[in-house]
């Protein structure tokens, strides 16, 4: 598992899902609304709360978000070897803050693109999904996203709720076969779909999906971020399977997905139930969207931390 550091303060999180809303105010030409004033007092509430070390965190995320609605740049230099260095020595060693203070020395020579896209996948292994979701967005307009990295953007927008904004791009790759990665992300929405909808057609549709997405997989190269979306897959269809009252294909993908990690507890712990039933009837429907919701939550810990290509 990647490890993932950051506060877990509440006042820290409110403030930084308070400074995103208040810097898309701005983007807007808002700034002096009531609303933006509104939020501006509510942040002063949580800043008061703040250890110094957070304070210049929030300050550093401001500074960021405030260089979005800057015009748009062109790297026109290539960012200093040490600096680039000491950067991928931090994302590769999960110091989120500290990548997040060098992509400030990095900015000015590196394509924004990257820049918001690294910035990205730091807020969002920090659990600050709202500050990655702006990072992520910012990437997609200056190029194009790779699935690899496209699957952080929707991943971070289910988390957070706004299932419904990602359907329409769900439903673009659901019509293609370009990208396992893309078709495994998009039965995981089909599957919380499934799970808050409790429609039986749903689970069926979204296991179709990932039958897809994992045939296509065994013909692309294979990476940690690929296997758990695949080891994911299983687990989602092995809980649906069991809703749909199919214990043998239940139990045959909860074992597919122990074959990525023999000692995985989620897959054992799901294998356990699966084998011996051992909740009343009326507790397994709360049994498994317990446990679809702590498998979401889990993939930004197990995600590769990827860094953009300087190509």
């Amino acid at each position: 598992m990647i490890k993932t550091t950051g506060t877990n303060d509440s006042h820290f999180s409110a403030n930084v899902k308070l400074l995103v809303a208040l810097h898309e105010l701005l983007r807007s030409g808002r700034n002096d609304s009531t609303e933006a004033d509104e939020i501006r007092d509510q942040m002063d509430v949580h800043w008061l709360r703040l250890s110094s070390e957070d304070k210049d965190r929030i300050r550093n995320l401001s500074a960021s978000l405030s260089s979005l609605v800057e015009s748009a740049r062109e790297a026109d230099k290539s960012p200093e070897e040490s600096t680039l260095k000491a950067f991928k020595g931090a994302m590769e060693g999960a110091n989120w803050y500290t990548a997040l203070k060098l992509l400030s020395d990095i900015e000015p020579s590196w394509p924004p693109a990257n820049v918001a896209f690294s910035r990205g996948v730091c807020w969002a292994h920090l659990h600050q999904p709202e500050a990655a979701i702006a990072f992520f967005q910012e990437a997609t307009r200056h190029r194009t996203l790779e699935p690899e990295e496209e699957v952080w953007l929707l991943h971070s927008l289910v988390k957070v709720g706004r299932i419904e904004d990602v359907i329409p791009r769900i439903q673009e790759i659901e019509q293609s076969n370009e990208s396992a990665l893309l078709l495994l992300m998009a039965a995981e929405v089909r599957f919380m779909q499934a799970t808050t909808q409790s429609e039986h057609a749903l689970h069926l549709q979204a296991i179709e999906v990932a039958k897809r997405g994992l045939e296509l997989a065994e013909n692309q190269h294979s990476n940690e971020q690929l296997q758990v979306f695949c080891r994911s897959a299983y687990l989602h269809m092995a809980l649906s399977y069991d809703l749909l009252g199919d214990t043998e294909n239940a139990l045959s993908a909860g074992v597919k997905a122990l074959e990525f990690n023999p000692q995985d507890t989620i897959a054992l712990k799901l294998l356990g139930y699966l084998k011996y039933q051992f909740f009343p009837e009326a507790e397994k429907e709360s049994f498994r969207k317990d446990f679809r919701r702590d498998l979401i939550a889990e993939h930004t810990e197990y995600a590769s931390t990827s860094i953009p290509s300087l190509n």
